[in-house]
């Protein structure tokens, strides 16, 4: 098993997994390794101060949920927002989230509204077979006497 001749910051050796040591060097330790890690660092700076520097939404650009074709169009906004690198795949996420969340809620308030209606439909039937029924007993109990 092959070992890092690196030493960490304290001074211990470095323990990286030997599946990452080539040549007796970790990517960390290997040479020209720091030049490596401060570009990327610096590449990870310029990353997060682009993302932090994006024009955010003004509310006339944000779509209002009232109907599921709101919560369509306001997905396909999210989409475009995170390809166009507008937003964070993060950021897309919450906000898909939050339509979904929206999207629930309104199935569940129109669901409650239809089983509502059908049990008032139901009960008008109900009354209406009762009544046919006790018309029925009645004509039975003319024709049998």
């Amino acid at each position: 098993m092959t070992s890092c001749r690196g030493t960490t910051v304290s001074g211990e050796p470095c323990n990286a997994p030997a599946t990452l040591v080539a040549h007796g060097w970790c990517p960390t330790h290997r040479p020209g390794a720091e030049d490596a890690m401060r570009e990327a660092r610096s590449k990870g700076g310029r990353a997060t101060a682009a993302k932090h520097h994006a024009k955010p939404f003004s509310a006339d650009e944000i779509v209002k949920l009232v109907t599921l074709e709101d919560a369509k169009l306001a997905l396909d906004q999210i989409r475009t927002a995170v390809l166009l690198r507008r937003i964070t795949h993060s950021e897309g996420a919450s906000a898909t989230k939050a339509v979904d969340s929206w999207v629930r809620t309104e199935a569940a308030v129109l669901t409650s509204a239809l089983v509502g209606d059908l049990r008032r439909e139901l009960a008008a039937k109900t009354g209406e077979i009762d009544a046919v029924r006790t018309e029925l007993a009645q004509v039975r109990l003319r024709v049998l006497q």
